[in-house]
């Protein structure tokens, strides 16, 4: 449960920027997924069960970006909530995301 709070407390203070246009489709991409996915969660409409599922998605559109930090805090987010003590790498791991994407929004 500590993952989905961790989700929904980003997605509450509103750190979650995308772009509608740009030049790396897999940078908008991942961005618009993780914006979604931490919707859900702080919606309440995302189970733990279903967030693993989420999570690999934007890990997989993360790769083929060439936005700096992306492709490894994606892969970060991936692993920590694929462990059973995710708490400590989740959240530095969604924050680098964020601030990626944040970057491409600008």
């Amino acid at each position: 449960m500590k993952r989905l709070t961790a989700m929904a407390v980003t997605a509450a203070l509103g750190l979650v920027a995308c772009s509608d246009s740009g030049p790396d489709g897999g940078a908008e991409i991942a961005c618009s997924l993780f914006a979604d996915t931490a919707k859900d969660v702080k919606d309440g409409v995302l189970s733990e069960a279903e967030l693993r599922p989420r999570v690999q998605e934007i890990e997989e559109a993360a790769r083929t970006s060439d936005q700096p930090g992306m492709a490894d805090a994606a892969r970060r987010i991936l692993a920590a909530v694929t462990s059973a003590d995710e708490a400590d790498g989740l959240t530095d791991a969604m924050n680098d995301f964020q601030t990626a994407c944040v970057d491409v929004a600008n």
